[in-house]
């Protein structure tokens, strides 16, 4: 038996009128969500231990957030400062990155990997 992605729309800000206001969640099953938790655990395990990860990376880790970053940017940035040094700085916005996906191609190469 074949299952189907089951994906449901997410209100972003704005008017819930507006269709470009959602962005589609997909709906996994625990079996799925288990085996993405155990495969991320033993890739991080891996690239823990093989000093792959940058101790400037934030994505993904646990404690570690945009948070956290913002604070130790501030922090160089004072430093920075107070040294008289130059600061150069360039921020890239992904908010909607995932919204100009095409889902029906997603949905086409999800189902051709099965």
């Amino acid at each position: 038996m074949e299952e189907g992605i089951i994906v449901t729309p997410v209100s972003k800000d704005g008017l819930a009128s507006d269709v470009s206001n959602y962005h589609p969640i997909s709906l996994t099953s625990v079996v799925c969500k288990n085996m993405q938790r155990a495969t991320v655990q033993q890739l991080l395990k891996y690239l823990h231990s093989n000093d792959f990860i940058n101790t400037q990376q934030r994505v993904f880790l646990t404690r570690k957030s945009t948070t956290s970053n913002l604070l130790e940017t501030i922090n160089d940035w004072n430093l920075a400062i107070s040294a008289q040094d130059g600061i150069s700085a360039a921020y890239i916005d992904f908010t909607n990155a995932f919204d100009s996906v095409s889902h029906a191609k997603l949905f086409q190469k999800s189902t051709d990997m099965v």
